[in-house]
């Protein structure tokens, strides 16, 4: 069984002579600990996992038990904790954590990264075009975890798209191109969607292009009469 625990640890105590709280970790007979940005002045002002005698007492003991409570449902979801060493456990729990905090705009660009390192240039462009429409969008929220993206917020791009006269077609690849790059972060295992940003989003339209010609055009190029010679092509 895995369990966490508040401490502070007097062998790793910082060079001002005060001491960082960490997050101790017992799994499979091992105990490693995960440091905090919280320090103390004292060892005594941590008593049986409690901040005490501190001015910001009352928030650093809500903030540390946020992050143990977000642990233990981290844990849940790691599967086959118990074949982890205590050190591999804690990677996971830190690297699933960083994932938590991907933000669109991180994504976005690691995206484009890899276009450039592919020499997909006119992709890039095109890209990167959608992501400035889309980073436009969300100048009200700056930036936004890719864990928040929800229907709505596509929905509400889409019609900001619309808004700004663009062809349908246009509008259609921007969004396109968003649905990949959402879809990239999937596939990186980056973020896990209960319900899809684009589930409820309905495509518009390209708009169709109507190349082909009637029997009446076709018979008007047979018999059409130039009298202009350079106009004219010789039969082979």
């Amino acid at each position: 069984m895995t369990t966490f625990s508040i401490v502070i640890v007097p062998t790793k105590r910082l060079a001002n002579g005060k001491h960082r709280i960490r997050i101790a970790v017992a799994h499979q007979a091992q105990t490693r600990y995960i440091a905090t940005p919280f320090i103390l002045d004292s060892i005594s002002q941590l008593k049986k996992g409690r901040v005490v005698r501190h001015e910001n007492a009352a928030q650093i003991n809500l903030c540390l038990q946020r992050t143990i409570n977000e642990y233990i449902l981290i844990l849940s979801s790691i599967k086959h904790a118990n074949q982890l060493t205590c050190t591999q456990l804690i990677h996971s729990i830190q690297e699933e954590e960083r994932k938590k905090y991907l933000t669109f705009d991180v994504i976005a660009k690691e995206f484009l990264s890899t276009l450039q390192s592919e020499s997909r240039i006119k992709s890039y462009k095109l890209y990167k075009t959608a992501i400035s429409h889309f980073n436009r969008f969300l100048k009200k929220e700056h930036d936004i975890p890719l864990e928040q993206i929800r229907p709505s917020h596509i929905h509400q791009y889409q019609d900001f798209l619309e808004k700004r006269e663009l062809s349908s077609t246009t509008v259609r690849i921007y969004l396109t191109l968003i649905k990949v790059i959402l879809n990239y972060a999937i596939k990186m295992d980056y973020i896990h969607y209960k319900v899809h940003p684009f589930a409820a989003c309905i495509l518009p339209s390209s708009r169709i292009r109507n190349l082909d010609l009637t029997v009446d055009e076709l018979k008007s190029l047979r018999d059409v009469s130039l009298n202009n010679s350079s106009l004219k092509i010789s039969p082979a």
